[in-house]
């Protein structure tokens, strides 16, 4: 699958550092089919993907995402289509963002600015047929 792909081969995360969560993701109803990897940073930081079937799909999955998440986090930043939320008790970081049908970023993140590069990496390595 290309998500799996994009990880393990574009990335390389080891296949061992890579699972698929169905169903209940973050824990909502609503996200399903998510990718997860050991972002290699910090504690349990987390880069996570999803690809939804279009662009309009991703938008409104990463509004819902948001919404959800605002119960547990404050906004910290949101610049250039990325979002940065802070969890209220824990102190972790949830960035979140999107490309075209994808929608990726990290979770459980103790420093925040380890998440640019990982953004960066992702964006770069998505094909031009991933577009």
């Amino acid at each position: 699958p290309a998500g799996f792909t994009l990880l393990n081969q574009r990335l390389g995360i080891p296949e061992k550092s890579i699972e698929f969560q169905e169903h209940n993701v973050f824990p909502y109803g609503f996200a399903r089919r998510f990718l997860f990897a050991d972002a290699g940073l910090d504690g349990d930081a987390r880069v996570f993907l999803h690809i939804s079937e279009d662009a309009a799909a991703a938008e409104a999955l990463v509004s819902a995402l948001l919404e959800e998440n605002r119960y547990d986090y404050e906004e910290v930043s949101g610049d250039s289509g990325v979002t940065t939320l802070r969890h209220r008790f824990l102190k972790t970081y949830f960035v979140i963002t999107r490309k075209a049908n994808f929608v990726f970023g990290l979770e459980q993140l103790a420093d925040r600015e380890a998440a640019a590069g990982w953004l960066a990496r992702i964006r770069e390595n998505l094909s031009d047929e991933e577009d």
